[in-house]
């Protein structure tokens, strides 16, 4: 029986991962992981928007939230030049909220960001060239007035390799073909 719409990637992937976490006793539903992301989808989206234009804005730069609501604050100023950039970080930041900001204050704005950014992992396009990399809010410790930094995580690389470095000498890296067969996948 397939449980989702994707029968090809039930077959392949859905049903297998779930046997594999039946046999070791661990309860998976993959039906659930992807109706709960679908969910938890606009929210991830709006993480990303907030990310990247605050990293655009202050690059490697520390910053507080006070900046932050002046960068706001100046969205409808018309001769600004970073007008639009501001309005588009308000618009994100009130998405990432669930609704309109109403009269943002640097209290309002470092709640938001202690309860929905800081040291939550987001994908990003950085720089001219638009690379996706991995961002985080950080916020800088012991500083009084909540300075914050948008930080890029750097790549892991290839974990094949990274296994085959950690496996100590003398010992063979696991076989991945041993252990308990899993059976027949369903037919679609």
């Amino acid at each position: 029986m397939t449980k989702t719409r994707f029968k090809t990637w039930w077959g392949l992937i859905g049903w297998p991962v779930e046997y594999a976490a039946d046999l070791l006793g661990i309860k998976l539903d993959c039906s659930e992981l992807l109706r709960a992301n679908e969910s938890t989808e606009e929210e991830a989206s709006a993480t990303s928007l907030v990310l990247t234009i605050l990293r655009g804005r202050w690059k490697n730069n520390a910053f507080t939230t006070r900046d932050v609501v002046r960068a706001i604050e100046n969205r409808n100023i018309l001769t600004n030049p970073n007008a639009d950039e501001a309005e588009e970080l308000f618009e994100a930041l009130g998405e990432l909220v669930g609704k309109t900001l109403e009269h943002p204050t640097a209290y309002s704005v470092g709640k938001l960001f202690q309860k929905r950014l800081t040291d939550r992992p987001a994908w990003i396009e950085d720089g001219p060239s638009k690379k996706l990399v991995i961002a985080v809010l950080r916020k800088n410790p012991g500083h009084q007035a909540n300075s914050y930094k948008v930080e890029l995580v750097q790549s892991t690389g290839d974990t094949q390799a990274q296994a085959r470095q950690q496996t100590p000498q003398g010992e063979a890296p696991l076989d991945q073909s041993s252990g308990p067969s899993l059976g027949e996948p369903p037919v679609f």
